[in-house]
């Protein structure tokens, strides 16, 4: 019988080379995706998300790798399905990097950017696909509305200890 309302594990982890940057408020980031996922879930039960944050140099290695692109991106979504599917454990990789160039290009701040590409890839792991421009749309909307529940009490007011 599977469990109904339990909130997935959720962990950040660094690589060496972003020290001393850590995502600022990290536990109230935790709490906001998996109330994202408690209002999004369509069937099955996220167990376990790792997020690592990585270097661009070793995000575009991956991209190169898993996709055959060589050039930077934001973000990679790996799901591993457990059982008959239904508990998913992921990973995602960040590079907090192309994100600040991303958020500087669209005029946002890094923080805002960097939570609807946590959110991205959330999404991902819940079915969401963005391969034409219908599905774009439709990923933009959830993540307008997902960037929505970022209640204003939970901003940090935390510092990070070292900018990208």
């Amino acid at each position: 019988m599977r469990s109904i309302g339990v909130s997935p594990v959720i962990r950040f982890f660094y690589h060496p080379d972003l020290r001393p940057w850590r995502i600022p408020g990290a536990n109230q980031h935790k709490k906001w995706l998996s109330h994202c996922i408690s209002a999004l879930q369509r069937g099955q039960e996220l167990s376990r998300i790792y997020y690592s944050f990585i270097p661009l140099p070793e995000m575009c290695h991956l991209h190169e790798k898993f996709l055959q692109d060589p050039s930077p991106t934001d973000i990679m979504t790996f799901e591993y399905p457990t059982g008959e599917g239904i508990r998913v454990e992921a990973e995602i990789f960040v590079a907090p990097e192309q994100v600040r160039l991303q958020a500087a290009e669209l005029r946002l701040p890094f923080e805002e950017e960097l939570r609807r590409v946590l959110v991205h890839g959330i999404l991902h792991i819940l079915g969401w696909r963005d391969h034409t421009p219908e599905e774009q749309a439709a990923m933009r909307k959830t993540e307008d509305f997902c960037l929505s529940l970022w209640p204003q009490t939970c901003v940090s007011h935390e510092t990070p200890r070292h900018r990208l």
